[in-house]
């Protein structure tokens, strides 16, 4: 092709590796159709690597959290969604990312308690506790839920990030020892 861009490492003069950008175009070919001369710039994407591989690392994390890990926008509207969660609930990332965390809810259940959790995130406190919650097949089983607010640099709720556990098999113990 006429023109390129690819991500490489080079080995700089201390002997550390770098990741470069380098872009280009061909501005000589010769007889056979092979380039001989290529024009263009290599641009440091050292840092940016480190970023991205930093954030892929904690997303392998939070993917492999024996947990539900359930991520909304200060609305309710789910933004992430892991595995773990996919399980307990039974619903798809792909079926619920967008939608409003009170559509796959049991509003009677946990109307009130909604209430005053989102008060209380909303002044910059987490909050934990029993929750009922509801599979896809529509059964519902007792969580411990664990609800942290997600604050912008400013201090203002940008988020909420909420950890589950089923806890049915403890509470059927509780129940048999009394």
């Amino acid at each position: 092709t006429d023109a390129f861009a690819m991500e490489f490492r080079m080995r700089t003069k201390n002997g550390k590796w770098k990741w470069l950008l380098g872009r280009g175009k061909v501005s000589q070919w010769d007889d056979n159709g092979k380039a001989v001369r290529m024009t263009g710039t290599n641009v440091d994407i050292d840092r940016r690597k480190r970023f991205e591989n930093k954030i892929e690392f904690q997303a392998k994390l939070l993917n492999a959290v024996e947990q539900a890990v359930i991520a909304t926008d200060p609305d309710g509207m789910i933004t992430y969604w892991n595995p773990f969660a996919e399980s307990l609930y039974g619903w798809k990332t792909d079926e619920v990312i967008g939608k409003n965390i009170s559509d796959i809810t049991v509003p009677e259940l946990s109307g009130e308690q909604a209430h005053a959790i989102m008060d209380r995130l909303g002044d910059g406190q987490s909050w934990s506790g029993d929750f009922t919650v509801q599979k896809k097949d529509g059964s519902i089983f007792p969580a411990l839920v664990h609800h942290t607010p997600i604050l912008d640099d400013s201090g203002q709720m940008s988020g909420i990030i909420g950890i589950s556990i089923d806890i049915s098999d403890k509470k059927r113990m509780d129940q048999h020892l009394m």
